[in-house]
């Protein structure tokens, strides 16, 4: 394992300076370097930082170990920690230009049965991917309105949706991956539009998407973030005060906490692992696969009403705000105390059924 000093690339936690500059000396020391495990030791402060893109360390595992200090993003963008693995722009395989501004997303993919490696593009893009390379493979959306409509969610919430290792590419429209397929995939699924900053989108069809790699290729394979507490950023507009989200196959946060009436937004990670955190609200409702917390305490409430998390494990956690989650697969919660209540929902969105429990034991 190699230790970097955060100190020895100018950072300072004045509270004020914006720390991107030597956050991003950081990030491409540790992937230019031939070690697979790194630690970054930060002094006690409160650092500040405006593009979010620092945290992208690639194929590496990285404890930051920030020592109780505070921790800001100045930047505008919903998630402040990484930009999310997701290229949720036109990116992939061209870059935007006026011509192709409209088109949808990724592209999409022939039906995939559950327990095939393998997958048939509709496009001959396939070449746009390496041995290694994390996508996406998602479909049908899930949100709805409250009549039952079909509506909209941001990011999509996907009733269907997995993280995928690519193995090999066997030409230029067919990728096999490493595992095989949970879910099977039909491109008969609606495809909805929405009009995302002026431009229309579309969403629901299965689609294969390349995860952000930045410059950095591969996306995290393990960040862990020890002793720190996330503040949302002091300039951003209302709405986005997300203090923390997380960018990586494997992201795991150790006595962290979250300011106050500031969101914890597992969103973009395939694995979340919580350990004695003290967070202000945590928001579930988009595409991740695991979420685990053993110990500590959500003051502020809990939700997952969009897609959900597939799979979570609560044990000797205090839950003091309400609970309302919409399982996936399995969720249990181990010696929980919940003070105001939990409701499980089922289905889509907003078509709950009658289980709810008083406060107490969960």
């Amino acid at each position: 394992m190699t230790t970097l000093c955060a100190e020895d690339f100018g950072i300072v936690g004045d509270g004020w300076t914006d720390n991107t500059a030597g956050l991003m000396g950081i990030r491409d020391q540790i992937r230019a370097g031939t070690d697979r495990v790194w630690r970054v030791d930060f002094d006690p402060g409160h650092y500040c930082y405006s593009d979010n893109r620092w945290a992208m360390f690639g194929d590496r595992s990285v404890a930051l170990e920030l020592n109780h200090s505070t921790v800001e993003c100045f930047a505008d963008a919903l998630l402040p920690l990484g930009a999310g693995p997701i290229a949720w722009d036109v990116e992939f395989p061209t870059a935007k230009t006026a011509a192709n501004a409209i088109l949808p997303l990724g592209h999409l993919i022939e039906t995939t049965k559950a327990g095939a490696k393998e997958v048939r593009l509709k496009a001959a893009v396939a070449n746009q991917l390496r041995s290694g390379d994390a996508v996406l493979v998602a479909g049908d959306i899930q949100q709805t309105n409250e009549d039952g409509t079909a509506g909209w969610g941001w990011p999509p919430n996907f009733r269907f949706f997995e993280y995928k290792t690519v193995a090999e590419v066997l030409d230029e429209f067919t990728v096999r991956f490493v595992d095989p397929f949970r879910f099977s995939y039909y491109d008969g699924w609606e495809d909805l539009p929405h009009n995302l900053n002026g431009q229309q989108r579309f969403y629901g069809a299965p689609r294969l998407w390349r995860c952000r790699l930045d410059d950095g290729r591969h996306v995290n394979r393990s960040l862990i973030i020890r002793n720190a507490n996330f503040i949302g950023g002091r300039d951003r507009p209302a709405g986005t005060k997300t203090a923390l989200a997380a960018e990586g196959l494997h992201v795991t946060l150790e006595n962290c906490s979250t300011s106050d009436n500031n969101a914890f937004w597992p969103t973009v990670a395939k694995r979340v692992d919580l350990i004695d955190c003290r967070l202000s609200r945590m928001e579930m409702d988009k595409i991740v696969e695991s979420v685990r917390m053993d110990g500590g305490e959500i003051y502020g409430g809990m939700s997952s009403g969009g897609a959900g998390v597939l799979d979570a494990r609560f044990k000797d956690v205090k839950f003091y705000g309400f609970v309302q989650v919409t399982p996936r697969r399995s969720w249990v919660f181990d010696q929980c105390h919940a003070y105001d209540g939990v409701m499980m929902s089922k289905g889509l969105t907003n078509t709950p059924f009658a289980l709810t429990s008083a406060a107490g034991e969960v």
